[in-house]
């Protein structure tokens, strides 16, 4: 969302042990977020990690069902969890070619500050056309199903890399610090310098040196859609997410008498717990659930969606397995998750020409490439995908009023109270219950893609005062760079497109980059792609385009499991197969939530074309699962 009108919020720690014993263990999450860890929010979460490349798996693999960590999808285990990300655009641009995070422009000079970037390039403006804040909140649950970069700590505890009050650096400083400096007298903070940690790596934990002689981050996750944001991407999270002891067909609940099933709640700290008092933290499949409450509802809504599929599979067949119970629903969800993904919400990112170019769009058989990487790009969850974050609106709408975001990062109890309403929030934008005769002005929508960025992302993001925030906008642009991506012209031309020369080009919208860089050839990727008009009727402008696209290519014809795959048995029947494609994210609001009515594509506000309908209407296209 790093990964869709995401916030791509980690703010938790998820490190692992070896043997023999580590120098530094690693925390899991998108990287941006130990911002908040960095300032005391939150506590570790501990677990293994395991080596994917011990893993052997036989040369044809002809399992029904994907394995938890993605192992065994292809015989090289290539996007399987704990594993490095790939990259689009070679060689890295590392300021030694190997490690060091790039740092310096075409002219020789120091590249201008995140910080500096993100005032004067993604201001606060709101600019919405016709997308439902739902739409923006797939994309941040989607993307916490394919990508989440680890990070080092030193002996256990979060690397701390400002002095104190945020003024100057930390002495010693730790190899592993890259903080983001600015000037004293910020409008919006305290202090001189921002905490940021470089993403962990492949060469050093790994043993890969000789196959990763340059630096290469991991993806923690299962680049694969299998919904393990729901499910886990290793064996023991989903066995604590499963009830009777891990060996249940149903997904672990909570209870509440006015909002009905819950997610569980979480063993760890993976949100704020605040003194002497009942907070709490929900569990789910990705430890970033906690993030806001819009994440929060919508991975309620999908726990549920298992609960119900499995509730009618063993009413269908008393006979089978709990455990093949489970795995149906499972496979189902996965199934469900991809055509929602490409089916409703890819062709309004990308535009029709490009779903067709592509072949993206869903309707037919896919044909499984086995030659195919389906690891995550470090070029789409370092930069292209993180174009959701200029989605993210100020508040959530929720029944009378709205939930405003700085007041509810990592604090999930307002989902416990007000679950339906922030449900009608999302889907509506007004947190009332829809009726036949609401009008598109009427609705809340989601940001537009493009520079604007709200301040509860660059101003308050994990604000616990006045000043002490976070900029997610300057953690976007240093951790491209960390990652070693190439600039924003390079991977133009590495998608055909051929660079801009010129700061007054139409494609930079106007925006005064020459304010901030010396020559066009440093404009870093997160920022020269935000700033493009959409392309070919989609959201994003050519060069994301060119990276998301080619990234659900690779996720569709890579993937041995995906829901339209010719492979049998991983694949569905033909009869199952129309059943899925039946499933609207729509209908799975209708089966899931009080929501009586929606519109017929909930990722789009009503309109004429697209009309409210009871919901009776949406769930009797879903048949008998006698099939599965």
């Amino acid at each position: 969302m790093g990964s869709l009108g995401q916030l791509c919020l980690l703010a938790l720690a998820a490190c692992t042990l070896y043997s023999p014993p580590a120098a530094h263990c690693r925390i899991v999450g998108d990287p941006e977020m130990m911002a908040a860890g960095m300032a005391g929010l939150i506590k570790d979460y501990w677990f293994d990690m395991k080596e994917r490349g011990r893993t052997r798996c036989p040369r044809s693999p002809n399992r029904r069902f994907r394995t938890s960590d993605g192992t065994c999808n292809n015989e090289r285990n290539d996007g399987s969890s704990n594993t490095p990300l790939r990259r689009l655009v070679t060689p890295p641009a590392y300021h030694d070619g190997l490690g060091e995070p790039r740092s310096k422009g075409r002219g020789g000079g120091p590249l201008p500050s995140p910080r500096d970037i993100s005032q004067l390039i993604h201001p606060d403006v709101i600019k919405t056309d016709g997308n439902t804040i739902l739409f923006m909140q797939w994309g941040q649950f989607m993307d916490h199903d394919i990508a989440a970069t680890p990070m080092p700590t030193e002996g256990g505890r979060i690397i701390r890399c400002c002095g104190p009050h945020n003024k100057g650096l930390a002495s010693p400083l730790p190899e592993e610090c890259f903080p983001i400096r600015f000037d004293q007298g910020d409008p919006d903070f305290d202090g001189d310098c921002m905490e940021f940690v470089r993403s962990d790596h492949a060469v050093e934990d790994y043993g890969m040196a000789a196959k990763w002689e340059v630096r290469e981050q991991l993806n923690a996750l299962t680049s694969f859609i299998d919904a393990s944001m729901v499910y886990g991407s290793e064996d023991d999270v989903a066995r604590e997410l499963r009830d009777d002891n891990g060996k249940g067909y149903l997904l672990k609940v909570s209870r509440d008498p006015r909002q009905g099933d819950l997610l569980p709640l979480g063993t760890f700290s993976t949100c704020i717990i605040r003194p002497a008092t009942d907070d709490f933290c929900f569990l789910a499949g990705d430890l970033r659930v906690n993030e806001q409450p819009g994440l929060t509802t919508i991975h309620t809504v999908f726990l549920r969606l298992h609960n119900v599929l499995a509730q009618r599979l063993k009413a269908a067949r008393p006979t089978r397995s709990d455990e093949v119970i489970f795995q149906t629903a499972r496979k189902l969800v996965g199934g469900v998750t991809q055509n929602i993904m490409y089916g409703e919400w890819l062709p309004v990112l990308l535009g029709p020409r490009t779903m067709d170019r592509l072949g993206l769009n869903t309707g037919s058989r896919a044909q499984y490439v086995p030659a195919l990487d389906p690891s995550v790009l470090t070029e789409f969850s370092t930069a292209a995908y993180r174009m959701g974050h200029s989605m993210v609106p100020d508040a959530l709408p929720a029944g009378s009023g709205s939930l405003r975001l700085r007041d509810h990062f990592l604090q999930p109890r307002v989902v416990r109270s007000r679950f339906n309403d922030i449900v009608q929030g999302l889907v509506n934008g007004s947190g009332q219950a829809l009726t036949s005769d609401v009008k598109q002005c009427d609705v809340n929508q989601a940001w537009n893609v493009d520079q604007f960025v709200t301040g509860e992302l660059t101003e308050h993001l994990f604000e616990r005062r006045p000043r002490a925030g976070f900029d997610l906008v300057a953690f976007n642009i240093q951790r491209g760079r960390d990652h070693g991506l190439r600039p924003y012209n390079d991977v133009r031309r590495a998608c055909g497109l051929g660079p801009i020369n010129r700061f007054t080009d139409r494609r930079f919208n106007g925006s005064d980059l020459s304010s901030v860089y010396e020559f066009t050839d440093d404009v870093d990727l997160f920022v020269g792609g935000l700033l493009e008009p959409g392309y070919q009727g989609g959201l994003v402008g050519e060069t994301f385009s060119c990276i998301i696209a080619t990234q659900f290519f690779l996720l569709k014809y890579g993937d041995r499991y995906f829901f339209e795959s010719n492979q049998r048995p991983e694949g569905f029947t033909e009869r199952q197969l129309r059943q899925v494609r039946q499933v609207t994210m729509a209908m799975v609001l209708c089966l899931t939530t009080d929501i009586r009515m929606v519109q017929r594509n909930a990722f789009r506000v009503p309109s004429a074309s697209n009309p409210i309908v009871d919901c009776s209407e949406i769930t009797k296209d879903l048949g008998s699962l006698k099939i599965f």
